[in-house]
């Protein structure tokens, strides 16, 4: 998505020159919504003080562009992408929001998410009906709030509307997102290995995911194809190895997919 023509150099030099306020002065500040703090003076551990903004009044422009994705946050980001999530833009011209999606049966799961997003989302999850074959299926969706930070992970993993794993994926894919992933496509088999449902991407793109699980994991994989499609294969001593560190990024009742038994509540 990068252009070396004049325009799109000019604007990016404006943009690294001029702050946000100069960039956007008709934005509205809301000073009564957002009031300014610059008398705090305690000390906050880094990712410990993002609360939850749902119900807060709709973004600016200006707030769009200064929230961010922390490093693990981002990371949970990239493995919802490569699985159950989607991002897309509310208009041709505007940021872009984040949605997942999951059955009822999942929801412990959603929430699970939900809470570790909730920073970024103005609503609560909420149920979802869909048709399939003349059948209605009740689901929990939720959907963050659009920001420069989803825009900037839609231009990384969609091409003309079409997602796709990108190119420097070895940088984004963390533990966590590798969890995420588990948790969305994992699916465990019998001996104990775990299959990732990757029949959505390309040969091109999947190899792009199995080389990230062998050189960055050093995880044992194979690739398979599932009515023509590729799939990944993690095997089972890699999932073992891996076990204790992904279940930390997991609700319990996901961890089936990690040992292959189901919590019994």
């Amino acid at each position: 998505n990068w252009s070396f023509s004049k325009t799109f150099l000019a604007y990016s030099n404006n943009c690294s020159t001029k702050s946000l306020r100069e960039r956007f002065p008709r934005a509205n500040l809301f000073p009564h919504l957002y009031p300014v703090n610059n008398v705090c003076t305690d000390i906050v551990i880094f990712q410990t003080n993002l609360s939850s903004t749902t119900n807060f009044p709709r973004y600016n422009i200006i707030l769009q562009h200064l929230v961010c994705l922390t490093p693990d946050l981002y990371g949970v980001v990239v493995g919802i992408l490569l699985s159950d999530g989607w991002v897309s833009k509310a208009n041709k011209n505007g940021q872009v929001r984040l949605f997942l999606k999951q059955s009822i049966g999942n929801s412990e799961y959603l929430f699970f998410t939900f809470l570790q997003l909730s920073h970024y989302c103005g609503a609560y999850p909420h149920i979802v009906r869909s048709k399939l074959n003349g059948k209605v299926f009740c689901g929990i969706e939720f959907v963050t709030r659009s920001l420069t930070c989803f825009t900037e992970l839609y231009n990384d993993f969609y091409i003309n509307k079409v997602k796709c794993v990108p190119t420097d994926i070895y940088n984004k894919l963390t533990i966590q997102g590798l969890a995420h992933w588990i948790c969305g496509d994992g699916t465990n088999v019998k001996g104990g290995g775990i299959v990732l449902q990757t029949d959505n991407f390309t040969v091109i793109d999947v190899v792009r995911l199995i080389s990230v699980l062998i050189y960055k994991f050093n995880c044992k994989c194979t690739i398979h194809y599932q009515r023509g499609n590729p799939v990944i294969y993690i095997s089972r001593s890699s999932v073992k190895k891996l076990s204790n560190d992904l279940m930390k990024h997991m609700p319990r009742s996901m961890h089936y997919k990690i040992t292959g038994s189901k919590h019994v509540k």
